[in-house]
């Protein structure tokens, strides 16, 4: 062993590691805008589950007190028509935002949340009760839900056919609604 045999070089080993590096993060930046669609498929699932419990809950309270909106949030969770206050699962969940009597325009548009008109409205009915729930995000949606693809325009109220004056909604026979069956895909297949 007079030195005819020479060990390799350790060069390659660095160079396919830097190689596989590369081709990881290749695969991981193609990835993780699939996982973010999917992530946010999954929150507006949510948005539109707990926005149909609030409605449902509403339509309970109806049903029980001969027609009447609750006064607010608390009176679901404390009757029992609501498991508890659900958040928003788009704003990491803050509060919906509550709609009342009277917050929507003649159009079946929300009332600015800070508008004088909607202190006005308050303050001249003092019965007015909770119809529903809307999300604070204004971002645009990935899905259509009745037709809407901004999130704070997904009004989850009981009786909103007769509230909007439109069949977008569903038929109103019998007070029921086919609550949140109206999501399509923005997206082409």
């Amino acid at each position: 062993m007079n030195g005819s045999f020479q060990r390799p070089r350790s060069g390659y080993a660095m160079a396919g590691l830097l190689v596989a590096t590369a081709v990881m993060g290749i695969f991981i930046s193609i990835a993780l805008p699939a996982w973010t669609q999917v992530v946010l498929r999954d929150r507006e699932a949510e948005l539109v589950f707990r926005g149909e419990q609030y409605a449902r809950s509403i339509e309970l309270y109806q049903r029980t007190f001969a027609g009447a909106f609750p006064p607010d949030l608390q009176t679901l969770v404390e009757g029992r028509f609501l498991r508890k206050a659900y958040g928003d699962p788009l704003l990491n969940n803050e509060e919906f935002r509550l709609i009342y009597e009277g917050d929507l325009n003649e159009d079946g548009t929300l009332i600015a949340e800070y508008d004088s008109r909607r202190q006005t409205t308050r303050e001249e009915s003092a019965s007015a009760g909770l119809m529903g729930v809307v999300s604070r995000s204004d971002k645009t949606s990935v899905r259509l839900y009745k037709g809407e693809s901004e999130y704070n325009k997904w009004f989850f109220v009981y009786g909103q056919a007769e509230v909007r004056g439109s069949d977008e909604f569903g038929s109103a026979a019998g007070n029921e609604l086919p609550l949140g069956r109206e999501i399509e895909s923005l997206e082409t297949p």
